[in-house]
């Protein structure tokens, strides 16, 4: 599997000891006093554990790796899932404004390209190629200056 991006990582300035992301998320979640009773649950197995409360710190460690794996894997989901369907809304509102006409052509092109038989990096490469030669073709040649007309 292709090594994903990482937003989370991508998202923590290199200066900043704590990360924006968890700065928002306590803001939000206001979780003081639950905080405080978790502490106090740790100390009371802490102390009831004695010389063997290395065995907890282990645990803890190990439960700590994963929560902080899950969050940036979450993190990272939630904002592709977000970035998809912010570009999805957008070639929504853009095929809107292309009117009726506009809106049947796309359709078209999603039937033709689907049913194709390519596989879908084929079927998009040949929509770009002929996206590609449009966008060229599209550009107007450099105007001439006109001749002044002389009498």
């Amino acid at each position: 599997m292709a090594a994903r991006r990482d937003h989370y990582g991508e998202a923590s300035p290199a200066d900043s000891e704590v990360h924006p992301i968890d700065e928002e998320v306590e803001r939000r979640l206001d979780h003081l006093a639950l905080r405080r009773r978790i502490i106090a649950a740790q100390d009371r197995v802490m102390a009831a554990l004695g010389e063997r409360r290395h065995l907890y710190l282990r645990l803890e460690e190990l439960v700590g790796q994963r929560h902080g794996e899950r969050e940036e894997a979450m993190f990272n989901v939630g904002f592709e899932h977000g970035l998809v369907r912010g570009r999805a809304d957008a070639l929504a509102a853009m095929l809107r404004n292309q009117g009726a006409r506009g809106r049947a052509l796309a359709a078209r092109l999603a039937q033709l390209a689907t049913s194709a038989g390519l596989e879908p990096p084929r079927a998009l490469a040949a929509l770009l190629e002929v996206a590609w030669a449009m966008a060229l073709g599209a550009r107007r040649p450099p105007s001439r200056p006109r001749r002044r007309r002389t009498r």
